[in-house]
């Protein structure tokens, strides 16, 4: 706990110098090639889900500091216009935040994003207060997407659909800006490779949230077979189980007569879409119950309780295979299915 603590105390201090040198760089009017590159280095380390942390160090350390120092008088009076960098984007002033937006989108495809911290920095504006800006935001996510490595842009916008559902300010134009992001095919393909290659992180709820657009249907018993994370391969066999791709579209608070000390939990809003599927149960329940994590096989174990009756003379050989397994609670499934057999002889 104290190296994590140290490290992160680390990255703080890192990160704010590093914003604190830029900002003075422009105050100059120097050349801060230097100065931004290392920011970017920096950038390209913090993690996506502290977001909040980041850019109020941004605003403290880059924005007002600007404000903050000593101008050349030359400057005051030049007609020369400041270059607006992606840290302007937090900008405690709108006018600036909507210009830096403009600027960014000008400047493309001359200047792609070069990670995904800063690309998602942009996306966040999608939810800003200010109407102007938001619409700004639109406009510069699309002329970037489109110039932008996709790599970089699918991981700033996996987290970005993992976040949606708690910018009540982003109306339903915005998340079909980002599902038609999504749908670009070098974007897609990126976002397949990393669902199915990341060894950690949420891939299994990205895997929920594109269940939007019809673009991994035929992907998925792929997904199912491959992907790293046995959550994803799960959720993935689920949906083909089930013939149908779920999502939180959002959260609302449970109507409770008695309230427990103020407290009102929220409850998840679920959409859902058909699927074709054209894989049979059967093969299904073989790949599913064979698979190395036990994760998978209750999914296996579930569905079969609830399916038996379509394996026809298959399903006493399945529930006997699933008595034999290792793990305690799928094999009560394969005996109790079992029992059900025989009662019905």
């Amino acid at each position: 706990m104290n190296n994590e603590m140290q490290y992160k105390n680390k990255t703080y201090s890192e990160f704010g110098t590093a914003l604190s040198n830029y900002a003075q760089t422009v105050a100059a009017a120097r050349a801060g090639d230097t100065a931004w590159t290392h920011v970017v280095d920096i950038c390209s380390q913090l993690p996506l889900t502290q977001m909040a942390v980041w850019e109020d160090m941004i605003r403290n350390e880059y924005c007002a500091l600007i404000d903050r120092l000593p101008k050349k008088i030359w400057q005051l009076s030049s007609s020369r216009p400041r270059v607006f960098s992606y840290l302007d984007v937090m900008s405690w002033n709108g006018y600036r935040r909507e210009h830096a937006l403009n600027q960014l989108s000008k400047h493309q495809p001359s200047k792609p994003v070069l990670n995904a911290f800063l690309f998602y920095l942009v996306l966040r504006r999608l939810n800003d207060w200010v109407p102007e800006v938001r619409e700004a935001a639109k406009r510069c996510v699309l002329a970037l997407a489109q110039t932008s490595d996709s790599s970089i842009v699918a991981d700033a916008v996996a987290m970005a659909l993992l976040r949606r559902v708690w910018w009540l300010r982003a109306d339903e134009d915005h998340l079909n800006l980002l599902l038609c992001v999504v749908r670009q095919p070098q974007i897609a393909h990126a976002l397949k490779h990393k669902i199915t290659t990341s060894p950690t992180g949420p891939m299994a709820s990205v895997l929920s949230h594109l269940g939007r657009v019809a673009l991994f249907d035929n992907d998925l018993p792929n997904i199912a077979a491959t992907a790293i994370q046995p959550v994803v391969r799960a959720r993935a066999y689920r949906y083909l189980f089930e013939k149908r791709m779920c999502w939180v579209v959002g959260y609302e608070r449970e109507q409770r007569t008695a309230h427990h000390f103020c407290k009102q939990p929220m409850r998840a809003v679920i959409d859902e879409r058909e699927i074709t599927v054209t894989q049979s149960f059967s093969s299904l329940f073989h790949q599913s119950s064979r698979d190395r994590s036990v994760i998978v096989r209750r999914i296996a174990a579930e569905f079969l309780v609830r399916r038996y009756s379509e394996l026809g003379p298959h399903a006493r050989a399945f529930a006997e295979q699933l008595t034999a397994d290792r793990c305690s609670d799928i094999a009560e499934r394969g005996r109790y299915v079992l029992k059900k057999l025989d009662t019905e002889g």
